[in-house]
């Protein structure tokens, strides 16, 4: 019974830590974040508002692969892919820079905010209930005005 009395102040121990320490991200506790955009960037990604009277272009062949903390975009299609907003769950933005022919590219889901400048909901390891689930993205394109689907590919699918 002693034992486990100990372990559980050591955790508790290791928990304020890294919460002090700016880890407790990992935990789900808050603290610094180690990955994500910038402050600026967020700022100016929150400003940004989801496109919805915005017309339909064709729909691309990008493959959004959701993990846990990350998602990786494919681009299949015949085009770069330049500048684009991409759009989770018609809520959270981010930004594309750049994405050739052919080529992943694997991003986090903290560069991911919504109007209020929060990053997308992901599970921790204290809050593993946190998580939003992807169902949905688009890729807007600035220039052209117009909105693409892309396809999300669940485990499994």
């Amino acid at each position: 019974m002693k034992s486990v009395r100990c372990w559980r102040q050591a955790v508790w121990m290791v928990m304020i830590l890294c919460t002090l320490s700016g880890c407790g991200a990992a935990f789900g506790t808050g603290g610094a974040q180690s990955v994500g955009a910038s402050e600026a960037d967020e700022a100016d990604l929150a400003s940004l508002r989801y496109p919805k009277d915005a017309p339909f272009g064709q729909d691309m062949d990008v493959l959004i692969l959701p993990e846990s903390q990350h998602i990786t975009i494919v681009n299949r299609s015949v085009q770069p892919l330049e500048n684009m907003q991409l759009w989770l769950n018609q809520q959270y933005v981010g930004r594309l820079d750049s994405l050739g022919v052919g080529a992943r590219k694997r991003m986090s889901l903290s560069d991911f905010v919504n109007r209020h400048g929060e990053s997308f909901p992901t599970a921790g390891f204290l809050t593993p209930d946190r998580a939003l689930l992807l169902v949905h993205t688009e890729l807007f394109d600035p220039r052209t005005g117009h909105r693409h689907r892309a396809v999300v590919m669940l485990a499994g699918d």
